[in-house]
């Protein structure tokens, strides 16, 4: 399998301001901020004295990022080198769960991950960087990790991931990673960067979109669908050409056309060498329980049963139209919950097909429940333009180990809108079709290597 790189670069122009010359007394932290607007001070300052801020300070102080910034400075030989560091406030902490005697106790681990992960190189105020719906790809100083994955060919791959953090604004709205997170008046201008009051509390992504899903057992129809699905194309060989000869001529067995799911269970980062933060980047609108119930599936039996009945398992296409890889009946709903920015499959480990899908319109972030109301996403959808490239063994010329071109173009296309305040999502091939909901409590859901959204419907084709 090969993924395709779609560059992702995103260039940040920070603007250093000089240091104010007017001498300052520092309030004991917790007092009222005496500073306007036209003096601007250091963020240090800022932390010390914002009221707000209890709770964030114990967990700042103890974490990393007083030394890294110190470090940071003195190797570029700037002591106001910018930095944004984004602040939840304490009633921020509160909801999560943490008081100022739990936040004592945590870790130096701990404090960084909450901490580093919210603080990024730059100054990004509102008019530095385009104050619209469509998220800013940044990159936090927390260090990335490595993870280790195996190829096609079974030889195992350490990958480093780093890490991003998307900021958008919607009207007044400060987003981060989806999620409200301010206003526009709760950004302050520092000497040496900016800081951002929060009203929640942001964390970095700790799981894959695969192991989302599985934590969450509201999912547990879905799953079960995509895994029958893909044991099915198993079964069935769908997509490998009768009369097959791979292993007497290539040494290899072909494997069969599949949905997503064996490459969503394998997590694999960013490429060696290459800034592509989105090789291998799923966009799900994952269909709950319950939107399979709404259809007349009760059971994963229900949803089993209904597979089982697909054309890929009749004698038809056995003996028919195998070369051709076709969905399943469910695959009309599952094909339209993922979307995959830029997706290759090649005949690589067996020779079977080369399969390509391309994104349009949408570019560099992933779409958040903000960017799905913007005006450019509701009224041109998001599409994906796919072609496969089948390799029939019928075409096969043994003088030129070449398959005669047996190429077949198509497109997905996904419709926003909103209705009654909530977001709508229907499928472009069936315009005034089944309509699902996103639910916004279970949706922005940042994963390693995407984002969820759930959706209260199933967008089957009707039967």
């Amino acid at each position: 399998m090969r993924i395709r790189n779609l560059a992702v670069l995103i260039i940040l122009v920070c603007t250093c301001y000089s240091c104010s010359k007017v001498k300052e007394v520092v309030p004991s932290a917790g007092a009222s901020l005496p500073y306007g607007e036209k003096i601007p001070v250091s963020t240090a300052r800022l932390i010390d004295s914002i009221p707000d801020l209890s709770i964030f300070r114990v967990i700042y102080r103890n974490s990393d990022a007083i030394h890294y910034l110190d470090s940071a400075r003195t190797a570029s030989g700037k002591t106001d080198q910018p930095f944004t560091l984004f602040a939840p406030k304490d009633a921020a902490w509160q909801q999560a769960g943490y008081t100022l005697a739990s936040a004592a106790a945590l870790s130096r681990e701990q404090c960084n991950a909450l901490v580093l992960y919210l603080l990024v190189p730059g100054r990004l105020l509102a008019d530095s960087l385009m104050p619209t719906v469509g998220g800013t790809m940044l990159y936090p100083v927390i260090q990335g990790i490595n993870v280790p994955y195996e190829d096609e060919w079974g030889t195992v791959y350490n990958g480093k991931y780093t890490y991003s953090l998307d900021l958008a604004w919607h009207e007044r709205e400060v987003v981060l990673n989806g999620n409200h997170a301010g206003t526009i008046s709760s950004m302050i201008n520092a000497s040496d960067g900016a800081l951002y009051l929060l009203d929640t509390v942001i964390r970095k992504p700790e799981r894959s979109v695969y192991e989302e899903l599985v934590a969450d057992t509201a999912y547990s129809f879905y799953l079960a669908a995509l895994e029958k699905s893909s044991a099915i194309y198993t079964e069935y060989k769908a997509g490998i050409s009768p009369g097959d000869r791979n292993e007497e001529i290539f040494f290899t067995n072909a494997e069969p056309f599949n949905n997503y799911l064996s490459t969503l269970k394998k997590f694999i980062p960013t490429p060696a060498g290459t800034s592509n933060k989105f090789a291998n980047t799923y966009i799900v609108f994952a269909p709950d329980n319950n939107a399979f119930r709404k259809a007349g599936f009760n059971d994963i039996d229900d949803i089993e049963r209904f597979i089982n009945k697909s054309y890929v398992t009749t004698d038809t296409y056995k003996d028919v139209s195998r070369g051709y890889p076709m969905y399943t009946n469910m695959d009309s709903a599952l094909s339209y919950s993922f979307i995959v920015p830029a997706y290759t499959r090649t005949a690589g480990f067996g020779v079977a097909f080369n399969y390509e899908q391309t994104l349009k319109n949408l570019f560099r972030t992933l779409p958040y429940t903000a960017n799905l109301e913007s005006s450019t996403v509701q009224q041109g959808g998001i599409t994906t333009d796919t072609k496969i490239d089948f390799y029939d063994w019928a075409t096969f010329d043994e003088n030129t180990y070449e398959f005669a071109i047996n190429a077949s173009n198509g497109s997905m296309k996904w419709l926003f809108g909103k209705e009654s305040g909530r977001i709508s999502l229907r499928r472009g091939d069936i315009p005034n079709g089944r309509v699902a909901y996103i639910v916004p409590a279970h949706s922005n859901i940042t994963a390693l290597n995407g984002v969820i959204h759930r959706i209260d419907n199933l967008l089957l084709n009707p039967q």
